[in-house]
């Protein structure tokens, strides 16, 4: 009998004890947070940081500022490089020096000098005004710390009438081309006989931050 008893208050014991663990909940784990990262701007071009170079603003110019600059330039490209003087007053009279050299000019010493102060007086873009100097590269001189010029004439080889028209085509925002329509002359005879007309497209650009020729249709 006193075995019995023993066993069933040892059988309680032990239900109250299993009981007892079981009641502990046993916490979860918690996942970790999410990161949130706010979404970053974009550069902007006028930022510090911004690594977009601004474009600068191409100025409009109407036609009849291309064709001033045309009536400017023209002229000066056809008198001085198809005659070959590097000179002020464009009606100067120059006469041969010998037959190396023609005169000197009144104002510029080196071909360096005639070339900046054209460039900064006449809206022509330097490379085409390297072209120039090369096609006129053997009728000026420097000697003795002055520009020479080999003496030249107009000639007789006109074939240019009179100007019929004037046509401006934009090409781009940075690009005009003044295409001006001219007569063809016959001067075989001496009697500028019009033969026909011919187009001569003069290339202007936005260069450097101002417009210039790129190309100027030469003839005489």
């Amino acid at each position: 009998m006193k075995k019995i008893l023993f066993f069933l208050s040892l059988m309680v014991v032990v239900l109250e004890l299993v009981s007892c663990g079981s009641s502990e909940a046993t916490p979860a784990s918690q996942p970790a947070p999410a990161q949130i990262t706010a979404p970053q701007p974009a550069p902007d071009s006028t930022s510090p940081g911004g690594n977009k170079e601004s474009v600068p603003e191409i100025p409009s110019i109407s036609d009849d500022e291309v064709y001033k600059l045309y009536d400017l330039c023209q002229p000066y490209v056809e008198r001085n490089f198809y005659t070959g003087t590097p000179m002020d007053d464009l009606d100067a009279d120059w006469s041969v020096m010998d037959e190396n050299y023609g005169n000197p000019s009144r104002k510029y010493h080196t071909l360096a000098e005639f070339k900046a102060h054209i460039l900064t007086d006449y809206p022509l873009s330097e490379c085409f005004l390297d072209g120039l100097f090369a096609k006129v590269s053997d009728m000026l001189y420097e000697h003795d710390g002055n520009l020479y010029v080999v003496a030249a004439n107009r000639g007789t080889d006109i074939f240019v009438g009179n100007e019929i028209e004037r046509k401006v085509i934009r090409d781009s925002d940075d690009r005009i081309i003044l295409r001006v329509t001219h007569e063809s002359v016959d001067d075989t005879t001496g009697n500028n006989t019009v033969t026909g007309s011919f187009d001569a497209d003069n290339i202007l650009i936005f260069e450097n931050g101002r417009w210039v020729w790129d190309d100027i249709e030469e003839y005489r």
